[in-house]
């Protein structure tokens, strides 16, 4: 099994070799504090990404958008936005679910993180995706 999925992990690897990893924009439902619900866009990026030694490394950062083709940002402030981290260090695999501020047209999730490293013993990988939470849902 370990095999399998050391496999399907250098390939996915193999794939995402360009300076900005982009995830499909995923619509967000969010509801305003006087009760109106718009739909908002959030896209999930790893840019700024460069290779030290066997890693890649780089930022995640989260994209709002008024429309399904993410050419129109959006200002998104001040809500709650929940997050899931996993990642596999070798030997183990872990998720940890957070929540970060939306904050203008982008968020920050994290900076300067490793994104991935293999080398020929040794194999691990960190991705983040959103979740749904309070005053929004997929």
């Amino acid at each position: 099994m370990k095999n399998v999925l050391l496999l399907a992990c250098l390939l996915l690897a193999a794939f995402q070799s360009d300076a900005r990893s982009v995830a499909p924009l995923q619509p967000l439902q969010v509801t305003s504090a006087n009760g109106v619900t718009n739909t908002v866009y959030v896209r999930l990026v790893w840019e700024n990404e460069y290779t030290l030694g066997n890693g890649r490394y780089g930022d995640v950062v989260l994209y709002f958008y008024e429309d399904a083709l993410g050419e129109i940002p959006t200002a998104l402030t001040g809500l709650t936005i929940n997050l899931r981290v996993s990642w596999y260090d070798g030997s183990n695999a872990y998720i940890n679910d957070y929540s970060i501020t939306g904050s203008s047209y982008s968020t920050t999730v994290a900076t300067n993180v490793e994104h991935d490293y293999y080398d020929d013993n040794y194999f691990r990988y960190r991705d983040y995706y959103l979740l749904a939470g309070d005053g929004y849902a997929w």
